[in-house]
C-alpha cells in the first residue's frame, strides 16, 4: 500500500491498520507541536482552582468541609485507578452494571475527559510507547506528554 492510497482513505480502518502493523514508528523531533487551547485553559483553571480551595480551607473552611472534600478527591480518584485504567482499560476483573455505573460517575468527578477517551488513550499509549502514536510521547518532553 503507497502512502497516497492511505492518505486518500483515511477513513478507512483496515488500510490504516494495514500501515500501522508494516511500518516502524519513532520520535519525530522536528514536529511542531500543537497546543489543545482548550485542555491548557481548563488546566491553567483547574490550578487556579485548587490554590483557591487550599487557601478556603486553611482559613475559612470547617473540618466537616475539609472532611467531605478529602472524601469526593478520592471517590473520584477511584474512577481513574479502578474505572478507568483497571477496569475499562485492562479488564483486569469482572464487574457487575452497578459497579460500572459507579465508576463512570466517579470517573466523571475526576474532571478527566470521558472514561472511554482516558481509556482509549492509555491503550494506545501501552501498544505505542514513546512512539509518534503515543498520546503521551515522553520522548517529546514533560508538557507534550501530561498536557500535550
Amino acid at each position: 500500500m503507497d502512502t497516497e492510497t492511505n492518505h486518500n482513505n483515511e477513513n478507512s480502518p483496515h488500510e490504516i491498520n494495514d500501515v500501522l502493523e508494516s511500518e516502524q514508528y519513532g520520535t519525530d523531533m522536528s514536529y511542531k507541536h500543537k497546543y489543545v487551547w482548550l485542555s491548557l485553559v481548563a488546566h491553567v483553571l483547574l490550578q487556579m482552582g485548587w490554590l483557591i480551595g487550599i487557601y478556603t480551607a486553611l482559613f475559612h473552611a470547617q473540618t466537616a468541609t475539609i472532611l467531605w472534600g478529602v472524601f469526593v478527591g478520592v471517590f473520584a480518584m477511584q474512577g481513574v485507578v479502578i474505572g478507568a485504567h483497571r477496569y475499562f482499560t485492562h479488564r483486569s476483573f469482572k464487574a457487575t452494571p452497578l459497579l460500572r455505573l459507579i465508576l463512570i460517575i466517579s470517573h466523571t468527578m475526576s474532571g478527566q475527559y470521558s472514561m472511554f477517551t482516558w481509556a482509549r488513550d492509555h491503550t494506545m499509549h501501552h501498544k505505542y510507547s514513546d512512539t509518534d502514536l503515543d498520546p503521551h510521547n515522553s520522548n517529546r518532553g514533560l508538557f507534550f506528554s501530561h498536557m500535550g
